[in-house]
C-alpha cells in the first residue's frame, strides 16, 4: 500500500498487547507525499533506503528491552522490499515479517510478461495524471486497480474500499507509475535461492481467502527453515484493513514466542 498511515490499526493493537514498541511506519518513496528516489526505483534501491531508514529512526524501547534491533514489518510491495533488506543485512534486524508478499518470479518467461504488464499500467497511470476524461483519470485508474482479482475478498467491502481510494487521490500518479514499473516483481531479483540461507526468525503471513499468496507464502516458509506461515482467517490480500485484530493477536503471539523469550532466555544465562 506505501503508507504509513495503513499500519495505524496494527500499530495500535501491538502497543497495547506488547507495550514494549516504538513502531515507525514511514511511508514509502513515491507514495503520499515523499517523492521517489533519484536512482532508479528498484527492488535493491529501496531495500538499501529501508535499511537506512530503519538505522534513522529505531531506538530501543527500554535499556534491558529485547528489540535491540528493528523487526521489519512489510505488506506486499513493503514486504518484498523488506526481505531484500533482510537477505543483504540480516545482522541489522531481529526478525522478519512478510504480509501477502513474495519472493519475486523464478520463470523469465513469466516475469518477462510480468514486466511488460506493468510497464503498461505505468503508462496508463502516468497518462491518467493529465486526462480530463472521466474513464482515462487517476480516479478511474484506482478504482480499476482495486479491482483487481488479487484483491477479491468477502471483506473487501466500499466502507473499506471507498476510504482507502479516496486516500490514495492525494498521491502523485508519476512518482507511482516509476514504483510501479522500475520495482516490478518481473524486473526484481528473485530472492527464492536465498530463503534457506536466512538466519532470522521470519513470519509469513496471508489471508485465507488469497489462495494465491496462500500458496507463496506457504512455499516460501518450506524454503526457509527459520520461518513459519500462518493463514490470517476471514482475509484477502489488504490484511492490514480486513482483519486487523486477527493479524494482530497472531503477530503479537508470534513476537512474544519468537522474539521476547528467546531473549529473555539469553538474558537470564548471562546474569547467573
Amino acid at each position: 500500500m506505501g503508507r504509513g498511515s495503513d499500519f495505524s490499526a496494527l500499530v495500535d493493537r501491538l502497543t497495547e498487547s506488547l507495550g514494549d514498541l516504538l513502531p515507525a511506519a514511514p511511508d514509502l518513496p513515491g507514495h503520499a507525499k515523499v517523492p521517489a528516489l533519484q536512482t532508479p526505483c528498484s527492488i535493491e534501491s529501496l531495500a538499501d533506503w529501508a535499511t537506512k531508514k530503519s538505522a534513522e529512526t529505531f531506538r530501543p524501547p527500554a535499556p534491558n528491552s529485547p528489540f535491540l534491533r528493528p523487526l521489519l514489518i512489510g505488506y506486499s510491495l513493503g514486504g518484498r522490499i523488506a526481505l531484500a533488506a533482510a537477505t543483504k543485512n540480516p545482522h541489522l534486524f531481529s526478525g522478519l515479517v512478510l504480509l501477502s508478499a513474495s519472493a519475486g518470479i523464478s520463470d523469465p518467461a513469466t516475469a518477462e510478461k510480468r514486466a511488460t504488464e506493468d510497464s503498461q499500467k505505468a503508462a496508463a497511470l502516468r497518462a491518467s495524471a493529465n486526462s480530463s476524461e472521466n474513464e482515462n483519470s487517476f480516479r478511474s485508474f484506482l478504482e480499476h486497480w482495486w479491482k483487481q482479482p488479487v484483491f477479491s475478498s468477502p471483506r473487501w467491502l466500499p466502507n473499506l474500499y471507498l476510504p482507502f481510494l479516496e486516500n490514495r487521490l492525494s498521491a502523485d500518479p508519476a512518482a507511482l507509475a516509476r514504483i510501479l514499473e522500475d520495482a516490478s516483481p518481473g524486473r526484481q531479483r528473485p530472492l527464492w535461492d536465498f530463503l534457506p540461507q536466512l538466519s532470522l526468525p521470519a513470519l509469513f503471513l496471508s489471508g485465507d481467502a488469497d489462495k494465491k499468496f496462500c500458496a507463496i507464502s506457504r512455499a516460501m516458509a518450506e524454503k526457509c527453515p527459520s520461518a513459519s506461515w500462518k493463514k490470517i482467517p476471514g482475509a484477502g490480500h489488504s490484511l492490514l484493513l480486513e482483519n486487523p485484530p486477527e493479524l494482530a493477536t497472531i503477530l503479537s503471539d508470534w513476537i512474544r514466542k519468537t522474539i521476547l523469550q528467546p531473549s529473555k532466555k539469553t538474558t537470564s544465562h548471562a546474569n547467573r
